[in-house]
């Protein structure tokens, strides 16, 4: 069953959310003001704040924020809408959670199967007769063929045997970066909040490889610092990778847009996993992957001829020459790439939604090898 968090955004307040915890509180003139209810949350407990949770309904939906917690290292007070309060007032750990907590609350929300998904079968759907068809393909057809040899691609990886528990409501994704809900739960990002562990005070970026099944845990996991120190300590990396992961023989996001988009949609090659979600996120595509830097393999560019699908290459404006070098490893055999050049210092995570669209569109700078 889906939930579309923006339709529980719309559809549900947080009188109503109060009223499933049993929390009391009184509405004037649409705000509400009360002492924090949320547990795990720290506070003044000599004087407390009794109006010191403040909610009110703007634009149709409903946002919170707590002004009482007495952590000085928090920049910003904790807010947000439904979708957090939730999180925090059951103490769940991810958005899948959550999803499930609307679902049994509020199960008139639930649809059947995503619009986006929808089309998608829609679109992608053929006649009886070639269906029938592709079932009796010969093993050794080009299709069969080039889907092995796909597989064959991949590093001598296994899922692991557990998967991080992460909290998927940090400010840094959710504020600093500005990842919907939606997004971060797509991608499985989330900051990694047990100590002493390899990924501790990072955001776990899990890594998948084509072929993998949904419900499998990921190869490996990329850390990211959640935040941005300065001036940047020497022993505070900025990116951690796992042990002896081989990112060069890796394409990120592979796997789903592969599995989630048809032969004939391009793949969208940007520079690291992070602004390959957000450009996902503001175009609605669903074949943008990354190639973790500036930098292509002859690994990775078998892996992406593999596909036989188009490509769109959209790194760091300032990166041209690398960007020709890896055109001309990716066109040594027949490929067709729009090449999008930015200018420098510009990222493509940082445009617009209308201006990445137009680029995606328009932009026909075409190499063939």
């Amino acid at each position: 069953m889906h939930l579309d968090f923006e339709r529980v955004k719309r559809e549900i307040g947080i009188p109503q959310i109060f009223e499933k915890f049993g929390i009391e509180f009184r509405e004037r003139n649409g705000r509400i003001r009360i002492a924090c209810p949320l547990p795990d949350h720290r506070h003044n407990e000599i004087k407390p704040n009794t109006e010191g949770f403040v909610a009110d309904c703007r634009k149709g939906t409903w946002q919170w924020v707590c002004f009482s917690a007495e952590d000085h290292n928090v920049s910003k007070p904790l807010g947000g809408s439904v979708i957090e309060l939730v999180m925090r007032l059951a103490k769940l750990e991810s958005y899948k959670h959550v999803r499930l907590w609307f679902l049994d609350a509020f199960p008139e929300l639930g649809e059947s199967k995503p619009p986006n998904q929808q089309r998608r079968t829609e679109r992608d759907a053929e006649p009886k007769e070639k269906a029938s068809e592709d079932a009796h393909q010969d093993n050794h057809s080009p299709a069969r063929r080039v889907n092995l040899n796909l597989l064959d691609l991949n590093p001598p990886l296994k899922p692991l045997s557990w998967f991080y528990n992460v909290d998927q409501s940090c400010r840094y994704l959710l504020d600093d970066r500005g990842f919907t809900p939606e997004t971060i739960e797509r991608f499985g990002f989330g900051l990694v909040t047990r100590p002493n562990t390899f990924l501790s005070g990072y955001v776990a970026i899990p890594v998948f490889l084509p072929g993998q099944g949904e419900s499998e845990n990921p190869v490996a996991y990329l850390g990211r610092y959640a935040g941005e120190l300065n001036p940047w300590p020497t022993e505070t990396p900025r990116y951690r990778f796992w042990k002896n992961f081989p990112r060069n023989e890796v394409v990120f996001g592979l796997r789903d847009a592969l599995r989630d988009t048809g032969a004939d949609a391009p793949l969208v090659v940007t520079e690291g996993p992070l602004s390959a979600a957000m450009i996902a996120q503001k175009t609605g595509l669903r074949s943008v992957v990354a190639t973790f830097g500036a930098f292509l393999s002859e690994r990775q560019s078998q892996i992406l001829r593999a596909t036989e699908r188009d490509i769109i290459w959209l790194w760091d404006g300032g990166t041209e020459q690398a960007t020709n070098l890896a055109l001309g490893i990716l066109c040594q055999e027949f490929v067709r790439v729009r090449a999008i050049n930015l200018p420098h210092g510009t990222n493509p995570d940082e445009l617009s939604e209308g201006d990445l669209l137009s680029l995606l569109s328009l932009r026909e700078v075409c190499h063939a090898g």
